[in-house]
């Protein structure tokens, strides 16, 4: 008999992330987290600040100072965060634009604005959205199961 745990990641679902504040995000699968982590390390290497990449091409990986690859990390997590939110997220509510009352639309702009403004959205929706990924990751599973093949148990 075989066994899995239906963790349900690639299912759509409202986060709420604290402030009031819901996202609507549509589901994605393991490959398409893999896909969008490429783009936000491609981004990451081309946004860094100079001093930032100097110090990253000067060192080797194992002698890399600490502050470099915080900051190196913080700029990857950003990007991945942006690019998920771009591509899945379908609404969001709790946000409006603070000189229309208007309701703030989902888009570029406006997430780098919530992302920067509201840390703990940011890191709330790590947490909820990226989270379950790198688990899959870290143990080993790069070939996750898509979400509607289940396993039959007998």
């Amino acid at each position: 008999m075989v066994l899995r745990v239906a963790k349900g990641i690639a299912k759509s679902r409202v986060l709420e992330v604290g402030y009031d504040v819901a996202i609507s995000m549509r589901g994605f699968t393991y490959a398409q987290y893999k896909e969008m982590e490429a783009a936000a390390m491609r981004l990451s290497s081309q946004t860094v600040p100079d001093s930032i990449a100097m110090a990253r091409d000067a060192y080797d990986d194992d002698e890399m100072p600490p502050e470099v690859e915080d900051a190196t990390r913080a700029q990857f997590h950003a990007h991945l965060l942006s690019i998920v939110l771009m591509r899945f997220g379908e609404s969001w509510r709790g946000l409006e634009d603070e000189e229309t009352g208007e309701p703030l639309p989902m888009n570029a702009t406006s997430i780098a604005a919530v992302l920067e403004q509201f840390p703990g959205v940011s890191l709330s929706l790590a947490q909820q959205i990226l989270t379950p990924y790198q688990q899959i990751a870290s143990e080993g599973k790069g070939s996750a199961p898509l979400p509607d093949t289940d396993t039959p148990v007998d």
